[in-house]
């Protein structure tokens, strides 16, 4: 969809329309003193609604599924930020662990790096 890792991150379950299929990004991930905080994106461009497409859509009622185990096993840890992709405990997930994240599902898939840049680091 063209995200920026910290879009991603940012990406709030009130920001999707699961039901006309769109995702209108209104927050970003970022390290602001030292701390990883919930921002506004930086362009009104960026805030324009993005159509999901269907597989991604349904990977993002199985996230829903998973998200309500995890804060279900997290109990009164759980810090709700209304984050579509968290951390364990519901607070914004450190950017780094996302890139760690994906290297480590291409690695179990067998992938080779593609020689492009994802997430801000070249694979």
């Amino acid at each position: 969809m063209g995200l920026r890792r910290g879009e991603l991150l940012g990406m709030r379950w009130k920001d999707l329309d699961l039901d006309r299929g769109t995702f209108t990004p209104e927050k970003t991930v970022q390290r602001v003193g030292g701390r990883l905080q919930l921002t506004d994106t930086k362009t009104e461009d960026s805030d324009s609604a993005l159509p999901i497409p269907e597989v991604t859509w349904v990977a993002l009622l199985d996230q829903q599924r998973r998200q309500a185990v995890e804060r279900t096993e997290a109990g009164a840890r759980w810090v709700e930020h209304g984050l579509v992709f968290p951390s364990t405990i519901g607070t914004p997930m450190e950017p780094r662990n996302l890139n760690r994240h994906f290297e480590q599902v291409r690695a179990e898939l067998g992938m080779p790096g593609c020689g492009c840049t994802i997430f801000g680091t070249r694979w």
